[in-house]
């Protein structure tokens, strides 16, 4: 997995993500909004997703953001097969595979 930067616009301390499993600690926490390749200005959520359901719906609602912002940017490969892997990773866990490939996420 390669970094992810994120941003806060409340001015606390930048952070950075190593691995899928942070990436999705901070999706579940904060609004993403993709300022670049792999960065993302962050807002914290008001209400945390607490259910299963709601959960599916942030990485629901994160892929199609992913969908239409990555085609701002010139992925490498590497870049590609990275999302490609948190999307198959996280699809799986809550059932949205399906979905992804109809989509042209994966």
């Amino acid at each position: 997995m390669k970094w992810r930067h994120f941003s806060f616009f409340s001015g606390s301390n930048p952070y950075i993500s190593t691995t899928d499993s942070e990436f999705w600690r901070m999706l579940k926490r904060y609004q993403l909004f993709f300022s670049g390749e792999n960065m993302f200005n962050a807002s914290r959520r008001l209400n945390p997703p607490r259910t299963r359901e709601e959960k599916k719906e942030i990485l629901r609602d994160f892929a199609a953001d992913w969908q239409s912002a990555f085609s701002l940017y010139s992925p490498s490969y590497l870049d590609i097969a990275d999302w490609q892997s948190f999307f198959a990773m996280y699809g799986r866990k809550y059932g949205l595979l399906r979905e992804f490939r109809e989509n042209g996420v994966l």
